[in-house]
């Protein structure tokens, strides 16, 4: 009997569409909380978050639990993108509480607040975990508003999400549509309308209790990147691991387009790459060589066509069938879509000059322009460059050579009346040597006639000899360096 057990458990390899797969997309039940979960095979999930806030049963169950419970019965069905990650029925519940797990099992490595006396840091040590919990539970929450509309089978009407559940509002049956990707990056600023719903009056109570840590919850889930602080980098390295653990999995021939999506905002999906190799260490920062560079805190440059290249590559790697061959597809997305900045003149590509003393290093880019807690948590941040990087004005650049995005200007020689001396080296001599029509030596003590400095230096001493006889241009070295340039 007990071999038999076995075998039915051992053969039995759940994976989150496995139960789920035969489902009419145009008419999906309305599942319970404890359905979804069931079917989702969310139970060990579960288990481990318990494991790691480590708290009394009856805390769990209404600080943790119950919250996870109505966000279940809230989120349904959707998937958490549409042709990316999690982009299958039932997947935004799953990186959901993925994201969870992995947030607390990070919350753990910090020692919060930072900074502060350990009597301090043991008496906040359950409160920080909570608000971690908040935060990543509401981190995606909006796309059920900013991403889908839920449509009653029977009545054909859109319902809303922030007007309860669908078990709540009594719908049976429904489908899934999708809205227009350009309220794609709302769905970041909306979790802090459904923290009531959520959360009863004592959770929130507990979580508001010390200001500091709740303005870092409500910056997160407002993505106000200056004041989300410590919770916010960790939801980050939490989202990115659910993201990066999704794609490894999902079968690549299949796709990962969710039925009926109209494919997802791809500026996203190209952020989310950058965001993946900068924590791979992919992308060499501030050196010779480097992709990236920055010299403050606020913004981040990438040179252009090698940073475009090394996402197109990660992302063919990671399965996607749909990435532009052409570079300026990409540029013009990332502009469009408000990822990178835009020159004065709405041009997606900054001509910078990077130096680094150090190394010798000297040289002009082509690049995009990202503020820099777009593509960099506080754990990735890099250290800036001591010397700054300079934007340079592309009508400021001439005669230009560009070879993988790197501009090399060549000097030129300005004609100014204070350039004599620059002249004068082509003639061997640290003075002008037209200043006046007496021979002069150089020095090396040799007559410049006697110097055989060649016939176009003789010619021009001529011409200056003849003006100086006419007493047109005595000691006048302008004109001498007019006459020159007329001559040549």
């Amino acid at each position: 009997m007990l071999n038999a057990f076995k075998k039915i458990f051992s053969d039995r390899k759940f994976t989150p569409n496995e139960d789920l797969s035969t489902l009419n997309h145009n008419k999906l039940p309305v599942f319970t909380a404890e359905q979804l979960i069931n079917k989702l095979s969310l139970h060990n999930r579960i288990r481990s978050i318990r494991r790691k806030v480590a708290i009394d049963s009856n805390r769990f169950e209404s600080m943790y639990l119950q919250p996870i419970e109505k966000f279940c019965e809230l989120a349904q069905l959707i998937p958490a993108s549409q042709a990316y990650h999690h982009a299958f029925l039932g997947g935004l519940i799953v990186h959901t509480l993925c994201v969870v797990e992995y947030a607390i099992n990070e919350r753990m490595k910090y020692t919060l607040p930072l900074a502060s006396e350990p009597e301090i840091i043991e008496a906040q040590k359950n409160l920080w975990t909570f608000a971690v919990f908040v935060a990543a539970l509401l981190h995606d929450i909006g796309k059920a508003v900013t991403m889908v509309d839920y449509v009653d089978t029977d009545s054909g009407k859109v319902i809303s999400p922030l007007a309860g559940t669908l078990v709540e509002q009594s719908i049976k049956n429904y489908k899934i549509t999708f809205k227009p990707t350009r309220y794609f990056k709302l769905h970041e600023k909306l979790g802090i309308a459904f923290i009531n719903y959520l959360f009863d009056l004592i959770a929130i109570g507990y979580l508001s209790s010390e200001l500091t840590i709740f303005s870092e919850v409500l910056g997160y889930i407002n993505n106000d990147a200056d004041n989300w602080g410590s919770i916010g980098d960790i939801i980050k390295i939490a989202d990115s691991l659910s993201t990066a653990e999704d794609l490894k999995i999902a079968p690549m021939e299949h796709g990962r387009k969710f039925t009926g999506a109209n494919l997802e905002n791809f500026g996203e999906r190209l952020m989310r790459t950058i965001r993946l190799l900068i924590n791979e260490k992919a992308l060499p920062i501030n050196r010779p060589g480097a992709v990236l560079f920055t010299s403050d805190n606020k913004f981040v440059y990438a040179v252009s066509k090698s940073l475009v290249e090394r996402v197109r590559e990660k992302m063919q790697m990671l399965g996607a069938k749909d990435i532009p061959t052409d570079n300026n597809r990409i540029f013009d997305e990332l502009q469009q879509q408000g990822f990178c900045e835009s020159t004065s003149n709405q041009e997606a590509i900054f001509n910078i000059n990077v130096k680094i003393a150090e190394a010798k290093f000297d040289q002009n880019f082509t690049c995009l322009k990202f503020q820099i807690n777009k593509i960099f948590t506080i754990n990735t941040l890099p250290t800036p460059l001591k010397e700054q990087i300079v934007e340079i004005d592309k009508k400021q650049l001439t005669q230009e050579t560009v070879t993988d995005n790197v501009v090399y200007k060549p000097e030129t020689v300005k004609n100014t009346e204070n350039q004599s001396d620059k002249i004068s080296s082509s003639f061997e001599s640290e003075n002008s040597p037209l200043e006046t029509e007496t021979e002069k030596e150089t020095p090396n003590g040799i007559s410049e006639t006697e110097n055989n400095v060649g016939s176009e230096t003789e010619t021009v001493k001529e011409a200056t000899t003849q003006k100086n006889e006419n007493n047109d241009t005595q000691d006048d070295p302008e004109k001498i360096i007019k006459l020159f340039f007329d001559w040549l």
